[in-house]
């Protein structure tokens, strides 16, 4: 089973990976950003899920992230 964050562009039709970042625990949505909770920390999206940036600058090791 492959895990991570995954986009589709056809409704959910067929869906594509766009990071292979394990343990998400939570998503939330602000305006046109995208945070997912994790393990190993806070990602952004800023385009719709299609890349993912760890945004954890500043936190302490092993921080859990929950939404």
């Amino acid at each position: 089973m492959q895990r991570g964050l995954f986009v589709s562009s056809n409704n959910g039709n067929s869906w594509s990976i766009t990071s292979q970042t394990d343990n998400i625990i939570s998503l939330a949505s602000n305006g046109i950003n995208i945070f997912a909770g994790t393990l190993n920390g806070p990602y952004l999206s800023t385009d719709e899920g299609t890349t993912w940036i760890a945004i954890n600058s500043g936190l302490p090791a092993l921080n859990h992230v929950f939404v």
